[in-house]
């Protein structure tokens, strides 16, 4: 992906459970540090993220289509019968 991260703050802490706060555009999405860093993160920002206190991260970018993003992060899929081409094609940006 192509995200530019423009705020965080970075330390050694990698616990796996940790719960970590995306903020993306304006709206926030919660999730584990074990999720950001799955094997499905492989070439992605999310892939070499160290975060402390307050676990937050904000990313310039869309949130429209970051569900998607994050449940292909949990499972290696992500469902896409609701999305038309151009959704399709936003989402592959991302």
């Amino acid at each position: 992906p192509q995200y530019r991260r423009h705020w965080a703050t970075v330390s050694s802490k990698t616990m796996s459970d940790m719960e970590i706060i995306l903020r993306v555009g304006k709206e926030e999405f919660v999730t584990s540090k074990a999720t950001l860093c799955s094997e499905h993160s492989k070439g992605s920002l999310f892939e070499t993220l160290t975060v402390q206190e307050p676990y937050k991260v904000w990313i310039d970018r869309s949130p429209k289509h970051f569900t998607k993003i994050l449940d292909f992060l949990r499972d290696g899929w992500c469902l896409l019968d609701d999305c038309g081409l151009n959704e399709l094609r936003e989402l592959r940006q991302e």
